[in-house]
């Protein structure tokens, strides 16, 4: 697994410095103008903060399980023309607790590697946006490793509508495809240590797996509301449906008594979210958030809606545009190299 991280890792480092070779080409071809700040638009690099409901409420669980976390993360975005981009995104964690799904002590965590592109298909005059969007997202975790995962590709489409200069409406449907070498997760050695691949037991594959399902396909339909009274304050919330398509567990059941009310090849998810951010510089953006999920259905079978539970975490996120320093250096420039050539047709004349 550690092989196949580091591997993953390098092919993704690789495919930095080609993003901003072919960038920087595109852009010198189909315009010779100097950059501006709309061509990196959206373009962030993060420090987050968080730290989860249970480490404030000890009495959230029947055991103390506190979480505090880092994650620095890096979000280009380039506009090839007014409507179409193309992005990136990957972060860096550290857990400065006890980490509960690693066997190191305070590991530094990459996440997955995503490439996206996105293209606004069309602006009416009644306030609604039309965007279509699709990615990549390439297993340099070792979350996604240990769950045999060799790619993942989705499609999104959304629909914005502005509420005139203080607030809007969104809702997006997105559809992934997610590759596996197997149709479960897999741990590093095998469970039952004898096996060994000796004559007696030359396979031991099948001690390997960690019987915990992976979903190929899933849905995600997600509403939001943001209302901005000011232009240096922002309000954001809003709640999605996630939909999970397992693999079929290839065994017979029907002998088993027990007939669960749902179908047992789907898991449901809630995920709410809740955001205030404040802008005291255009290159700096404040954020508190808070996150939570739970599942759509309790062990009965029925519908519940807990907000705090373990799952929810409060985050303090500091966004830094990185357009703005990029565009700040090529205006100076050639504001710079614009007087040098004013100073020197003076002189002649």
């Amino acid at each position: 697994m550690f092989v196949n991280f580091w591997k993953s890792s390098v092919g993704v480092l690789a495919l930095i410095p080609l993003g901003f070779a072919l960038s920087i080409t595109l852009s010198a071809s189909t315009a010779q103008a100097e950059l501006t700040t709309q061509d990196f638009r959206g373009s962030t690099l993060s420090v987050s903060n968080s730290v989860s409901y249970g480490t404030i409420d000890k009495s959230q669980d029947l055991s103390y399980n506190p979480f505090v976390n880092s994650t620095l993360t890096f979000a280009p975005r380039y506009w090839m023309t007014p409507r179409f981009f193309v992005a990136s995104s990957f972060n860096i964690s550290r857990e400065w607790t006890q980490q509960d799904d690693t066997t190191y002590r305070e590991e530094t965590r990459l996440s997955d590697f995503t490439l996206r592109v996105g293209n606004i298909l069309h602006r009416y005059d009644f306030g609604l946006l039309t965007f279509v969007g699709t990615g990549v997202r390439l297993p340099t975790s070792l979350a996604s490793q240990a769950r045999t995962m060799n790619a993942s590709v989705n499609g999104v489409i959304a629909l914005i509508q502005s509420l005139g200069s203080w607030g809007s409406l969104s809702y997006s449907f997105n559809l992934a495809y997610n590759s596996f070498r197997y149709t479960t997760g897999e741990i590093e050695t095998p469970r039952i240590g004898s096996c060994l691949g000796t004559p007696d037991a030359p396979n031991c594959a099948q001690f390997l797996n960690t019987g915990v399902r992976n979903a190929p396909w899933g849905t995600t339909h997600s509403l939001s509301f943001n209302y901005f009274p000011t232009g240096w304050l922002f309000f954001s919330t809003g709640v999605s449906f996630i939909e999970s398509y397992l693999f079929p567990q290839g065994i017979d059941n029907s002998s088993v008594s027990h007939i669960a009310q749902e179908p047992m090849n789907k898991r449901y998810l809630v995920s709410y979210s809740s955001e205030i951010d404040l802008q005291p510089t255009p290159w700096l953006i404040v954020a508190l958030m808070a996150n939570t999920f739970n599942p759509q259905l309790a062990p009965n079978s029925t519908y519940y809606q807990p907000f705090f539970n373990r799952n929810t975490t409060f985050m303090l996120d500091l966004r830094f545009t990185l357009g703005v320093f990029r565009v700040a250096q090529s205006s100076d420039n050639g504001d710079k190299k614009k007087a040098k050539k004013g100073k020197k047709k003076a002189k002649k004349k």
